[in-house]
């Protein structure tokens, strides 16, 4: 058996994954506002379209991978990652768009 503590219950794991799964959609729609507010150009549609699949693409595999982690940390673990494969996203997306400006 393992030892009290080590490992937290089935419900507060579920608890923890619902609270990553939360804060990967409240994230991606964060970074969504940013770019409606700063980069939102008609001449623009194509990559933004593109964007926003990409980022609900990287949500949805966020999603299930969080389903199918088993502890705190590996939660923790893939939200960081997602956040950072989010970031990287955005970050080529914003380098396309100065690319592309005369």
């Amino acid at each position: 058996p393992q030892p009290e503590g080590k490992k937290p219950s089935v419900p507060d794991i579920n608890q923890e994954k619902e609270k990553a799964k939360l804060a990967v959609v409240t994230y991606m729609s964060k970074i969504l506002d940013d770019i409606q507010k700063h980069h939102l150009q008609k001449e623009k549609h194509r990559q933004i379209v593109a964007l926003i699949k990409e980022l609900d693409e990287l949500k949805k595999q966020a999603l299930s991978e969080i389903d199918n982690v088993n502890t705190k940390v590996e939660i923790e673990n893939t939200v960081h990652k997602i956040f950072a494969d989010m970031d990287a996203v955005v970050t080529k997306f914003k380098k396309g768009l100065t690319q592309d400006t005369p």
